[in-house]
């Protein structure tokens, strides 16, 4: 029984880590193909431009996947619609609201920097929330 749980466990440790190779891996490509974008110069193969920019499409969209199959593993059971459907609420509003609220702020004050410190500010209000949750004191009534 012992070297059966341990065989399944070792199982699902292999499993995790050739899933964390693939998003590195998948990462890497797409960090390659944003490298070369500035390089990108009439004399490339037409076919060699599609190909980049569709490797980067590609890996640049994983993160959705990853984003909802995280959420839906995290919601309550039951509720894994409702929690999923609710996230993308949030997705969609800072995809719509990002680029507005860029070209309004560049368009008042001509500055790009401006524009990207504002575009910043939501990322890092939820870093600030995600990292604030870890000196939270103990709920009363249990140990702390």
């Amino acid at each position: 029984m012992l070297f059966r749980s341990g065989i399944r466990l070792g199982r699902g440790v292999f499993d995790n880590i050739r899933k964390a190779m693939a998003y590195i891996l998948a990462a890497h490509v797409a960090i390659v193909g944003m490298v070369l974008v500035p390089l990108l110069a009439p004399a490339w193969p037409l076919w060699l431009t599609y190909l980049m920019f569709a490797v980067l499409g590609i890996t640049s969209g994983a993160w959705a996947g990853i984003l909802l199959a995280e959420v839906g593993h995290l919601a309550p059971p039951g509720q894994v619609g409702a929690v999923v459907s609710g996230t993308l609420v949030y997705v969609n509003l800072g995809k719509f609201a990002g680029p507005a609220v860029f070209s309004a702020t560049y368009a008042l004050t001509h500055s790009y920097g401006i524009a990207f410190a504002l575009i910043a500010v939501p990322a890092l209000v939820a870093v600030y929330c995600l990292s604030g949750n870890r000196n939270a004191p103990a709920a009363a009534g249990t140990a702390a």
